[in-house]
């Protein structure tokens, strides 16, 4: 029910994502308006907005963040000049107010897209985006579509939406399969640009033993894909075992909200693991969740920013995919790692055996990003 009304209420939507091309509305100077993917929660999240605030923060004009959601979250990790973007949105079909199209015809808008432009989750969200980007395009400001992933089969709902942004909006994607597929898909030019989260900075974290490994599992696998919490539990605990034997674990979780339930997942495997070596640690925010990850000789990770996180600090990596948005991403950096595709998510043999390659190797070369790497800064 819920889904068919995404879809009914964003078509409505999409109808009238052109209608920015009536008479523009200019304003003098003009900001920046930043649209974060999601309401406050995940550290992968939280990692792209203090990303890319750091990587503006030399910007000529003021930059402001947009968020879904309650803004004081974001507030108290760091995140300052931040609006909640509920009174931009009508109620039902998340199309924006009168307030929103003044906003946004007055501003340079920049979305980041994460992964809402491919359908994996509320279409309305994306037609609001299009509708933004369309209506400060129609003014004249520069105006960017970024850092967003696509996989290889965005619903056509999406696509629709995508095809009726404004010519004069730019686009980057943040690993190349995603340029390549959205360049076929759109049928225009896209930039790429590796992740913003890899410019979040460390928090300092207490090292609670001189070597240890971080497993990050994924309860998204479970409520939004084909796993079942069980198939989670069992090889996640696996793996713990089997590292705990050698070395002190740290069971990470990504998203301390009950949805879609990271933090009752790595509970359940510590239980069912039971060895001393191996304990949960729960995170204050993402600059302390980078800040564990980067001590670690190893991180095993079905969350892509912890990925990045790890990678983007020298640490060695086994990521398992979903959504098809490791493999490119992975290519930024020079820095031991592989990708498990999605349909072996579960496949324990085969990530002790890639995990045991990478602990062998220990030739770890270096991982640094500049800021010239992110061109849509």
């Amino acid at each position: 029910m819920k889904k068919s009304a995404d879809r009914i209420l964003a078509r409505f939507a999409n109808t009238d994502a052109t209608s920015s091309r009536r008479a523009p509305v200019r304003s003098g100077a003009s900001g920046r308006l930043v649209i974060l993917p999601a309401s406050f929660g995940s550290m992968g999240d939280q990692a792209l907005a203090l990303g890319a605030q750091r990587g503006l923060r030399h910007s000529e004009v003021e930059v402001r963040f947009l968020a879904p959601g309650p803004a004081a979250p974001w507030r108290q990790v760091g995140i300052d000049r931040i609006q909640s973007m509920v009174e931009l949105m009508r109620r039902h079909s998340l199309h924006p107010t009168a307030t929103a199209r003044r906003l946004y015809s007055g501003n340079s808008v920049t979305v980041v897209g994460a992964d809402t432009v491919g359908g994996d989750y509320e279409h309305r969200f994306l037609a609001h985006r299009v509708a933004a980007l369309n209506e400060s395009a129609a003014s004249g400001h520069r105006v960017q579509l970024v850092n967003f992933s696509i996989s290889a089969e965005p619903t056509p709902l999406a696509l629709s939406l995508l095809r009726r942004l404004d010519s004069g909006v730019e686009l980057h994607a943040r690993d190349v399969n995603s340029q390549r597929r959205a360049q076929g898909f759109l049928q225009r030019e896209v930039g790429v640009a590796p992740d913003v989260g890899a410019l979040l900075e460390c928090a300092r974290v207490e090292q609670h033993a001189a070597e240890y490994c971080v497993l990050v599992p994924n309860a998204h696998l479970a409520t939004h894909f084909e796993f079942s919490e069980s198939d989670l539990v069992d090889s996640w605990s696996d793996l713990a075992t089997w590292l705990g034997r050698k070395m002190k674990v740290f069971l990470l979780p990504h998203d301390l909200r009950e949805h879609p339930g990271d933090l009752a997942l790595v509970n359940r495997i510590a239980e069912r693991v039971n060895l001393d070596s191996v304990r949960p640690w729960v995170v204050a925010d993402a600059r302390e969740a980078k800040g564990v990850i980067s001590r670690a000789v190893l991180l095993i990770s079905a969350r892509m920013h912890a990925c990045v996180a790890a990678l983007s600090s020298a640490v060695p990596t086994v990521g398992i995919s979903y959504l098809g948005k490791f493999e490119g991403q992975f290519e930024w950096f020079d820095v031991p790692r592989v990708v498990v595709p999605f349909e072996r998510a579960t496949d324990t043999a085969l990530i002790k055996r890639l995990a045991e390659q990478l602990l062998n190797e220990r030739n770890v070369r270096g991982s640094q990003l500049k800021l010239g790497d992110f061109g849509w800064l």
